[in-house]
């Protein structure tokens, strides 16, 4: 009996990781997948709030206001090969408020906003396709944090990533994992 179970969740998971393969994941050659955009100190622009430090994290005191956005500089890109975004954070505050933003090109409309209800920000991946407007080419890409005036916030990683089997796992196991707080 036991061994007949063992045998059914391995042949149930080798069957998962092949439907994932063949209908979700975009075809690539791996000559033109693209790299992935990462926050960087070339390639970041602090909007609002103060740099503690820049190695190997971003260090962000909030503003008087309570408030901080880091916008990745990058070129415009096609939000569609980049099916994943991976958020790292850690914070001395509780409570923070959480927002993604991007600018497209040619679209209506043009901002989108959308807030992350998850709280477990260690590690966070994102399948970019559930998010609304997520599409076309996109300008730039923000994190707005909210929170207590002065807090610090370390950001760890806020990048975008192409297509990959081990990215969808990683975003689906964060979907299933993750806390998001109950709407009636």
């Amino acid at each position: 009996m036991l061994k007949i179970t063992g045998l059914a969740l391995l042949l149930g998971t080798v069957l998962l990781v092949v439907v994932l393969k063949l209908f979700f994941l975009p075809q690539y050659d791996q000559h033109t997948m693209p790299a992935p955009i990462h926050l960087g100190a070339e390639t970041t622009v602090i909007a609002e709030g103060n740099v503690l430090s820049e190695v190997g994290e971003f260090i962000l005191t909030l503003s008087d206001s309570g408030n901080a956005t880091v916008e990745i500089a990058s070129e415009d890109f096609q939000a569609e090969a980049y099916p994943f975004l991976h958020l790292q954070m850690e914070s001395t505050s509780d409570y923070h408020t959480v927002l993604i933003s991007w600018h497209r090109q040619s679209h209506e409309p043009a901002v989108i906003t959308q807030p992350i209800e998850n709280r477990n920000l260690d590690s966070l991946w994102i399948a970019t396709s559930e998010l609304p407007g997520w599409n076309g080419r996109v300008n730039s890409l923000r994190l707005g944090i909210s929170g207590e005036p002065g807090a610090e916030v370390a950001i760890r990683d806020f990048s975008l990533y192409p297509p990959s089997l081990r990215r969808q796992l990683k975003a689906m196991l964060s979907d299933w994992t993750a806390y998001v707080p109950w709407k009636r």
